[in-house]
Order: C-alpha cells, then sequence, then structure tokens
C-alpha cells in the first residue's frame, strides 16, 4: 500500500468532525430503535451510505447533520438489497414484493403485508417527512431508478453467464449510478446537471470498486458482475487501471463544487473508494 491510499490528518479532520461523528452516532441509534433485530453487518452497510451523504453535504456547502431522509434512504437500500440476494426467497415472491414497493415508491398508501415491508414503507414515509413529492419530484424519481436497479440486478444471481449473453456491466452502471444519485437528491432536494454527473459517475465507481472486491465470492456464489465474469479467464490488471483512470478522470475533473476543503475532501473520496 503506498502512502496516498493511507489516511492522513486531513483526512482525519473530516472523517472525526464532531458534527460527523455525532451523526454516526445519532445513526446507530436509530438504527437499533427502529429495529432492534438489526444486525452489525447490516448497520456497517447502511452507515457506509450515511458517511456518503455526509461527504456529499460538505461537497454541497450544506450542514452535515443526520437526517430522516439520510436514515430512511440508507437503511432503505440494505433492506431491500439483502432481500434481493437471499437465496431463500423465491423470484416469484420477491417479484411480487417488488411491485407493491414500487407502488409505494410512487405515492401509493398501501397496507404491508408482512414485517418486512412495514418496515420498508416507513422509511419510505421518513423520506416523504422531509421532502413533499410535489416540490421534490427528482427525490421520488430517484428512488424508482436505483429500484430499478436493483430489480435488474436479480438477473446476475444463481447462474453464470458470459460477458455477451446479458448486459451484466450495463446492470452494475444503473444499479450504481442511480445509488448515489438517489444520494445527492436525498441530501439537497434538487441537483444541477453537474452535481447529478458527478454523483452518478461516482456511484458506478464505487459499484465497480465493490464488484472487483468481491470477485472471488460472488464466483464462488455464481454472482454475476462484469469483474466475476472474466476473473476465471482474464487478468484483471486493465480492468483496475480503467477504473484508475476513471476515478482521476470523474473526480479531479469536477468543477461544480466551491467548498473550503475541495482538495481535501477529493482526495478522501478516492480513498473511500478503494477501501
Amino acid at each position: 500500500m503506498n502512502k496516498s491510499s493511507l489516511i492522513n490528518n486531513e483526512d482525519k479532520e473530516i472523517l472525526f468532525s464532531r458534527e460527523l461523528l455525532k451523526g454516526t452516532e445519532d445513526f446507530i441509534n436509530a438504527a437499533k430503535t427502529f429495529d432492534s433485530n438489526i444486525s452489525i453487518e447490516d448497520i456497517g452497510q447502511a452507515m457506509r451510505n450515511v458517511w456518503i451523504m455526509n461527504i456529499l453535504q460538505m461537497l454541497f456547502e450544506m450542514k452535515v447533520a443526520f437526517t430522516d431522509s439520510i436514515f430512511g434512504y440508507s437503511m432503505l437500500y440494505p433492506y431491500t438489497d439483502n432481500y434481493l440476494d437471499n437465496p431463500q426467497i423465491s423470484k416469484e415472491e420477491k417479484v411480487n414484493t417488488n411491485e407493491r414497493l414500487e407502488k409505494r415508491l410512487k405515492g401509493e398508501l398501501i397496507e404491508p403485508n408482512n414485517e418486512y415491508e412495514k418496515r420498508v414503507f416507513d422509511l419510505v414515509s421518513k423520506i416523504e417527512n422531509t421532502f413533499a413529492r410535489e416540490t421534490y419530484p427528482e427525490v421520488f424519481q430517484s428512488l424508482i431508478y436505483i429500484y430499478n436497479g436493483q430489480v435488474k440486478s436479480m438477473i446476475q444471481q444463481g447462474k453464470r453467464t458470459s460477458p455477451y449473453e446479458t448486459d451484466i456491466l450495463g446492470i452494475s452502471i444503473e444499479k450504481g449510478g442511480s445509488s448515489v444519485l438517489a444520494d445527492g437528491y436525498l441530501v439537497k432536494g434538487k441537483l444541477s446537471y453537474e452535481e447529478a454527473r458527478f454523483c452518478y459517475g461516482y456511484g458506478i465507481l464505487l459499484q465497480i470498486c465493490d464488484d472487483l472486491q468481491d470477485a472471488t465470492e460472488d464466483l464462488e456464489s455464481n454472482h454475476m458482475t462484469i469483474i466475476s465474469q472474466l476473473a476465471e479467464k482474464w487478468d484483471l490488471d486493465n480492468i483496475t487501471n480503467g477504473l484508475i483512470n476513471f476515478t482521476i478522470n470523474l473526480i479531479d475533473g469536477v468543477e461544480c463544487f466551491q467548498c473550503k476543503n475541495i482538495k481535501e475532501i477529493k482526495q478522501l473520496i478516492k480513498k473511500i473508494a478503494y477501501n
């Protein structure tokens, strides 16, 4: 590991700021109150998204704070993602549940069929309590985008495919990009074109980095990503180099953020992607 990948003093000032630490503590307490049976792993998965949203708050020159929309989305994502990834749940049941979730995301007030649906619908309500649908339609459209990405990701499960059978890369791009795009809208409510473009690109970066780190595990479980498809037969060095170039172009090239410590935040964003 080279020195540039290590957390330095500037990173610590950001990561260990009073506001971010308080937001972290508030989120953990809220998660345990919301679901007393939630696992440490699920809290950790959600917490990563909380930190990404906190960093977006910094980029947008907003106060770093814990909000209902941050809680609602950060919890919603692992709940739905883990549900879709659960091999013990039939595809038919997943499809039925997803159809009901789509209706709820579009604003329909429907009664939950089970405890899982109750929790997920409650999380959607927390987002609605922060952003009025009539005023912030992009917030809820972004949730539909990530929902569609998650549903399409079901194609990745259970069987091995070649890179030419299904658009696995396209699925990863849509799922990853729409995830952080939703982060941006749930932080700010409305985004400029450049802000939305950055969020989508950063989501792609995080998704491909995750796929790279999980390549062996994904291959063993027949979970197909562009990385696990290629891992058995091809060297991944070229993909890794391409990912590094994409990171540099995306983060160094963005000019729409004017916060005072933008240089330090950009460096931290790069490190988060690869850890």
